[in-house]
């Protein structure tokens, strides 16, 4: 047989969903005949499809070489480069297809999507509006401008352009996936939910609309229902690291600890250096009593990531939890050495102190944790607490009318706190329930 009759019997395999068979007969045609270009072009396509990218790869070099003029494969290419991670290199294939056919919305679009992935927002915005002029039909203009918006930050513009993709293509799953990315990084959880819900209708097999909606739930405590969609996404692509170690934070939130230790097994066998997926099994067997494995699991991730300092935040928790109060300092100071302005650690500093009746040097680490972070009141609260216990009467009441103006919702929380702080640390005694009755009834609860 022939190059060519080899080539013809491949397209019949493709026909018949006989993939493989028709890459082994494409294979035979370029050994054949290796400047016979459509098969070059097609094996390109169908290795892409089976996920042999390098392969794939070489097929579409091949046939640029032999017809560097030709507009679909320098886009066949591009593709291609883009998946296996070189952007840069995709982008110049992207180009020249765009230079070879300029009337080609496709290749303007292809250029303009990839300009958006590599952050190039303003010039992806420019193309993007040119390929309305080429077609003004095509869901791509409209949709690109809207991502290209969203990525300068002017999501309000970008939402309008993007609901005009999803009107100009209601059947494709693309422009409402987009869309839904649009809502919710403006902060409208309801719509956002809805578009990939809708997307997911017509594409049940999109893992990263899955991971997105599984998220958007997951923030909302959600968990049962962020479990189901991240459960779809590792159907989908197992070997997902990141979202094995979510779907292991949704069955910890549940209080499935053993579930979602084999989640984060999971995910460190996907990817060991996943930060996320060690800290949750060191989280999970913490919880189990398994505490030798739980400062394993903290051991192995700050290996993983020596600059960060949530190993050791974690393996203070544990040794607090376990009343190891000086093994609970030196892990924390071991997190603030590596980012003094790490507030979480401050403030478990602040709590292992507390646990040691160090209130002073509790109440310091509780002020720099409020320093970093103004905005957490159950920190303000322990502060508070603290005062109190160190009979710092006239700061605990300043710090109590500030957090009672800066939150209100929290006055009631805030009143059985410095009750139970005051009758614990002996106040009454001290001040002779005078400021007792003065904190609990003068103060704007």
């Amino acid at each position: 047989m022939t190059a060519s009759e080899y080539y013809e019997k491949a397209l019949d395999y493709l026909e018949a969903d006989q993939v493989d068979r028709a890459a082994a007969a494409l294979r035979v045609a370029v050994e054949l005949d290796p400047s016979h270009l459509e098969a070059h072009v097609e094996l390109g396509h169908v290795l892409d499809a089976i996920g042999d990218l390098e392969g794939a790869r070489e097929a579409f070099e091949r046939a640029a070489e032999l017809d560097p003029a030709d507009p679909d494969v320098q886009m066949g290419a591009a593709r291609v480069l883009f998946d296996l991670n070189k952007p840069l290199m995709a982008l110049v294939r992207a180009r020249r297809a765009a230079q070879l056919s300029p009337y080609s919305a496709e290749a303007h679009a292809l250029v303009a999507g990839m300009l958006v992935e590599t952050e190039q927002a303003e010039e992806a915005l420019a193309v993007a509006r040119n390929i309305r002029g080429l077609d003004s039909t095509s869901p791509e203009g409209p949709r690109l401008e809207g991502r290209a918006l969203l990525e300068l930050g002017r999501g309000e513009e970008a939402a309008g352009h993007l609901r005009q993709a999803v009107m100009l293509a209601p059947d494709d799953s693309v422009p409402a996936a987009d869309l839904a990315d649009c809502m919710a990084a403006l902060g409208d959880v309801a719509d956002a939910e809805r578009q990939y819900r809708r997307s997911l209708d017509l594409n049940a097999d999109a893992a990263n609309v899955w991971f997105n909606l599984a998220t958007l739930l997951h923030r909302q405590e959600r968990h049962g229902e962020a479990l189901e969609a991240f459960g779809q996404v590792v159907r989908l692509d197992p070997g997902d690291a990141q979202a094995w170690a979510w779907k292991g934070s949704c069955h910890r939130a549940l209080g499935e600890y053993s579930a979602a230790r084999e989640c984060s097994r999971n995910a460190v066998e996907q990817d060991g250096k996943l930060l996320d997926g060690w800290l949750l099994w060191a989280s999970c067997c913490a919880e189990e009593g398994k505490t030798e494995e739980a400062l394993e699991a903290t051991r192995k991730a700050a290996e993983a990531h020596p600059a960060s300092p949530f190993p050791a935040l974690y393996e203070s928790e544990i040794h607090h939890r376990l009343g190891h109060s000086e093994n609970a300092l030196r892990a924390a100071d071991k997190a603030l050495k590596l980012d003094e302005a790490f507030a979480p650690a401050h403030r478990l500093r602040g709590e292992v102190l507390a646990g040691s009746k160090r209130w002073n040097e509790a109440i310091a680490s509780y002020r720099r944790a409020r320093e970093l972070e103004p905005g957490d009141h159950e920190t303000h609260q322990l502060l508070i607490a603290g005062l109190v216990r160190a009979h710092r009467f006239r700061e605990a009441w300043r710090e109590s009318r500030l957090l009672a103006r800066e939150s209100p919702a929290d006055a009631a929380q805030l009143r059985r706190i410095s009750a139970r702080a005051l009758l614990l640390g002996g106040a009454v005694a001290v001040a002779g329930g005078t400021l007792v009755y003065m904190l609990l009834h003068y103060l704007p609860w």
